[in-house]
């Protein structure tokens, strides 16, 4: 996790690669999967409020992908409203590797007011302590510039 934060797209940049996978490439791409669903929840909050459809009002995915993935995305959003250092706490926290077996981050995009909520929050404990915390409401426009810095 280090490496992919720190250097790899720079490395990217220094040798012209556009294809191979790097910290910001990996974090826009689950960051256009959050953006779907985000396009998708005006219309699932309408399908929840028409009694005749008795729809549950939760839409619940999982998604699952190789480590360092998903991780790279949460990193981006902790260095874009906590800062590097934050950020870097996380990595640490995740002794530099990646998630464990069947661990992640949990997304909710909630509908309050018409509007989209999208809340990320991830927790890390050893040994019965907790050693890492993030839960914070994400603004769009956060999602909006990992999406951007993936593609350049």
């Amino acid at each position: 996790m280090e490496f992919i934060v720190e250097k790899s797209d720079g490395l990217a940049k220094e040798f012209g690669d556009e294809k191979g996978d790097t910290y910001s490439r990996m974090a826009g791409r689950i960051a256009e999967i959050i953006e779907k669903y985000i396009k998708i929840a005006p219309r699932w909050n309408e399908l929840v409020q028409d009694e005749e459809k008795d729809y549950k009002e939760t839409l619940k995915r999982y998604f699952g992908t190789h480590q360092g993935v998903v991780e790279t995305f949460l990193a981006k959003v902790i260095e874009k409203t906590k800062g590097v250092e934050e950020r870097n706490a996380f990595v640490v926290a995740l002794d530099k590797q990646g998630f464990g077996f069947a661990e992640g981050i949990n997304i909710k995009i909630k509908t309050i007011n018409n509007e989209q909520v999208i809340e990320v929050s991830y927790k890390k404990e050893k040994d019965g302590k907790v050693i890492f915390e993030h839960n914070e409401i994400v603004p769009k426009e956060v999602i909006d510039q990992i999406i951007l810095e993936g593609k350049n």
